[in-house]
Parts: structure tokens; C-alpha cells; sequence
């Protein structure tokens, strides 16, 4: 994804570019799907950082950002990816 397709505040953007070898990407129906499993009823980025939050990862070590009928996440730690994959949140 590239960072002149999406808005990003004065803050994000060096974090978004630094941030960039520890993404994942989610289809917004399989991210929209996840958050309802987990009683989410919608998938908007408040609610995405409190699923993130719920789950242990803080809201200032992330920056989601949905891009057509994409969502990507960029950490800024490559462990919480690992968390993920270990929680079998993704594969």
C-alpha cells in the first residue's frame, strides 16, 4: 500500500514508513467477520483498536488504515505480528 493513496496525519506518516517490514493486510470482510466474532458489531477504527487493545496490543503501537477492500496494519514491533500468528489470529 502506498502512503499517497491514504490520509495520514503529520504524526503517522514517519511512524506508517518506518513501520512498513512489520504489516499485515486483512480483507475489510474477513477483518469485518473477526470483529464480530469477538462482539464487534461493526468494523470501524475504534473499534479495531479496542479489539487490538482487548487482546493486548496497545493503541499506540499500531496504525490501521483501510485502503478499498483492504485493511492494513503496521506494528511497531515485529513481536506483536509474532502474538498474532501464536494466538491464531492470523496465519
Amino acid at each position: 500500500m502506498r502512503t499517497q493513496n491514504i490520509s495520514l496525519n503529520s504524526e503517522e506518516k514517519p511512524l506508517w514508513e518506518e513501520w512498513e517490514d512489520n504489516s499485515i493486510v486483512f480483507w475489510l470482510n474477513d477483518l469485518r467477520n473477526r470483529l464480530r466474532i469477538d462482539g464487534y458489531d461493526t468494523l470501524t477504527t475504534n473499534n479495531i483498536r479496542y479489539w487490538f487493545y482487548d487482546i493486548g496490543i496497545g493503541a499506540g503501537d499500531f496504525i490501521a488504515k483501510k485502503h478499498y477492500d483492504q485493511v492494513q496494519i503496521r506494528f511497531r514491533n515485529a513481536s506483536d505480528i509474532a502474538f498474532l500468528k501464536m494466538s491464531g489470529i492470523i496465519k
